[in-house]
């Protein structure tokens, strides 16, 4: 067994797990915000436009709107996790390939 190559994919799943606990609060904080009267704001370039400031007056296209920003980011944060998901199953396969001729 090449013990180096076992501690680069040691260290490599740790990052992908903690990458994956993160999307995973990430996407919890999101989807218990309440999101019509939770802050949000959009960065498209330089321009940063807060949403929330627009909201003031209730106005429908605007509720609207910050309906489906959430819904947007909630998808990209699901897509996220998945990716995590299977980075994390990819190291432990060979993590558990690297390691399956060793056994006594």
């Amino acid at each position: 067994m090449d013990t180096n190559q076992l501690v680069k994919l040691s260290q490599s799943l740790d990052a992908a797990r903690s990458t994956l606990s993160d999307c995973i609060k990430a996407r919890s904080i999101v989807n218990n915000a309440g999101t019509h009267q939770s802050e949000i704001s959009i960065r498209c370039g330089n321009v940063t436009v807060s949403v929330t400031e627009m909201d003031r007056g209730y106005t429908q296209s605007i509720i609207r709107g910050r309906e489906m920003i959430a819904l947007g980011i909630k998808k990209v944060l699901n897509a996220k996790i998945d990716d995590a998901q299977d980075k994390v199953k990819r190291i432990e396969a060979e993590i558990k390939a690297l390691t399956a001729g060793d056994k006594p």
